[in-house]
């Protein structure tokens, strides 16, 4: 039996993205220094901490699809020729045309900017393929926020066969168990970088810009699909609980705040701490036992207020404008 639509994620999505753009748009004076007192630390820590969010996206994308697909039997080849063509349709087409738009840029560093271009020609190959984060030297090229893209096709590709080895766990305490073991084994690497430590990198705050890291190093901690999937794996668990506490009424279900107060408590301790906290640990692993408190409360509560808002009053808006405009054309 097919779950009902969460139509709530693509609002959850929109203020999440929002927070990585405040973090994009952050320079070594950002004008939030400018306000002064305990305040700005908060603010300032918040949005330099906001590649955190990252490891939700990728939470997000393995509860979606575990909740909305059947994990109790092996694929059939069918079924997985329409999964990896729905995948495909949803990511390749805009990911295509984002590196359309950096095209000029390419033609203009190697041309005026004196930068190789075999080498960019070699990333291009790579971002076409979707496969630029397997190598930290090219995780970033070409159209940089793309690398979580590249991580989340590799996330695809195992779903079929992780999604149906993870539905195994018997219940809630076996999940609970595998979600531990997953968050410690994403620990490894990166304190690993803490412990060398890795100049500039595993030595230095969560807040701090990375101006004299090593970048094979960082890109390897940072955007390796393998040591980000068990942020996907941690999704994929969360996913199948929601899915078991709907389909039995548990009686969880709207009593979120038991879960998201405390997750949101140590959210905000965490941002408060921030410049003490090593950067690996920040990145990578540190915020996802409180995202995972959050995310699941969210659902198990389901209210989300700015997200119900956001799908009520602007995407739905724009999704009958758009249909009418279509059917409307000749």
């Amino acid at each position: 039996m097919k779950n009902p639509p969460i139509p709530q994620l693509t609002g959850i999505r929109f203020f999440l993205s929002l927070w990585v753009i405040l973090y994009h748009l952050t320079v070594p004076n950002p004008l939030v220094v400018e306000i002064p007192g305990t305040i700005n630390s908060f603010v300032y820590h918040g949005v330099r901490t906001a590649y955190s969010a990252v490891s939700l996206f990728f939470m997000i994308s393995g509860f979606s699809l575990a909740y909305n697909y059947e994990l109790d039997r092996p694929w059939s080849r069918s079924a997985l020729k329409k999964y990896a063509l729905t995948r495909f349709t949803r990511i390749y087409p805009i990911f295509l045309l984002g590196l359309a738009f950096m095209l000029p840029v390419e033609i203009h560093q190697v041309c005026f900017a004196g930068l190789s271009l075999a080498r960019e020609a070699g990333s291009g190959l790579l971002n076409l393929g979707m496969v630029q984060s397997w190598l930290p030297q090219t995780a970033l090229s070409w159209n940089p926020p793309g690398w979580s893209l590249s991580d989340e096709v590799f996330f695809y590709a195992c779903f079929p066969f992780l999604g149906v080895l993870l539905r195994r766990a018997p219940g809630p305490g076996r999940r609970l168990e595998l979600g531990l073991g997953l968050w410690m084994l994403a620990m490894v690497a990166p304190l690993a970088a803490v412990a060398l430590p890795a100049h500039g990198f595993g030595d230095v705050p969560a807040t701090s810009f990375l101006y004299e890291a090593n970048p094979v190093v960082t890109g390897f901690v940072k955007f390796n699909p393998v040591l980000r999937l068990p942020d996907f794996c941690i999704g994929v668990l969360l996913g199948r609980q929601f899915a078991a506490l709907r389909q039995s009424g548990h009686p969880l279900l709207g009593r979120g705040p038991w879960f998201y107060l405390p997750g949101l408590a140590a959210l905000a301790a965490a941002l408060a701490f921030a410049h003490r906290v090593p950067y690996p640990l920040f990145h990578n692993v540190l915020t996802v036992p409180f995202c995972a408190l959050v995310w699941l409360s969210f659902y198990v509560l389901m209210v989300i207020g700015l997200s119900c808002l956001t799908y009520k009053w602007i995407e739905s808006p724009l999704n009958r404008f758009f249909r009418g405009k279509r059917s409307g054309s000749p």
